[in-house]
């Protein structure tokens, strides 16, 4: 954050409380204003990697490519770079096994967002006696945006509607890439347009993490859907999307569920 050439700060809102999903920075020049920013994020989850690095790898890049497009930034136009840590490998198939897995996960997003990794590096020493590094492939997401369609994750008032943008997975709990790309693209366009007041993603903590996040930057307080279960609250949806809307913009295009309405009393209600 430091130099003017910051964009986004690392936590934003009047109280600078709200942390950001990313980077966002002026790329420098010489001689003239320049308007474009560089942008860049990550994605990873080490419980979920332990689990199964293959869905590690899947959760790990959706993520990134989703705090690009909370952000304001174009996915389409994204490039990679995975960073990769594994056990010593030595001779066991089933150590070969994880790394194997890891890049056929993230080479299946790749491929069904036809977006490319062009660096990163690898690491298969993560062993020291008995103790070994969980399955890691961490997803770093970069691209450019113009200044203008950037935006900031706090809450920006009140009698506004919080959403959240739902993916559909299969029953092996890996996205349907179809239907993502058609939700994201439509997410992007409302955020082009300027109807998204704000933008956060659901990561580990679930809903609430973010709602209370996107609160504590204006101390704007919220109002949360009581129909809804605390499970739906704090599930690990990874690739979600929480929009701040106006009330009456037409979302029926886009699969969502109500999550709650903000006020003035700087206080969230469940």
């Amino acid at each position: 954050s430091i130099g003017n050439g910051t964009v986004l700060s690392p936590y934003g809102g009047k109280t600078l409380r709200t942390e950001t999903e990313g980077m966002a920075a002026l790329i420098p020049t010489l001689g003239y204003d320049n308007t474009t920013a560089s942008i860049m994020s990550y994605g990873f989850n080490p419980v979920i990697s332990s689990w199964s690095p293959y869905h590690g790898a899947i959760y790990a890049v959706v993520e990134s490519v989703a705090k690009i497009i909370a952000m304001g930034g174009d996915y389409h136009k994204i490039r990679f770079s995975f960073q990769e840590y594994f056990e010593k490998l030595l001779n066991n198939p089933n150590k070969w096994g994880k790394p194997f897995a890891a890049l056929l996960g993230a080479h299946k997003v790749q491929k069904a967002l036809k977006l490319a990794s062009i660096g990163g590096k690898d690491s298969m020493s993560g062993s020291f006696e008995d103790l070994d590094v969980p399955p890691t492939l961490v997803s770093f997401a970069i691209t450019y945006a113009d200044v203008e369609d950037i935006i900031t994750p706090e809450l920006k008032g009140e009698n506004h509607l919080l959403v959240e943008v739902c993916l559909e997975k299969d029953k092996y709990h890996v996205y349907d890439f179809d239907k993502l790309i058609d939700t994201y693209d439509k997410v992007s366009k409302l955020i082009k347009n300027k109807q998204v007041y704000s933008a956060y993603t659901v990561k580990d903590g679930g809903v609430l993490e973010a709602v209370y996040k996107m609160a504590f930057g204006n101390n704007v307080g919220v109002c949360l859907n009581s129909e809804l279960d605390l499970s739906v609250l704090t599930s690990k949806n990874y690739g979600n999307i929480i929009l701040e809307v106006d009330k009456e913009l037409d979302l029926s295009s886009l699969p969502v569920r109500i999550i709650g309405e903000t006020n003035s009393s700087c206080d969230i209600t469940y």
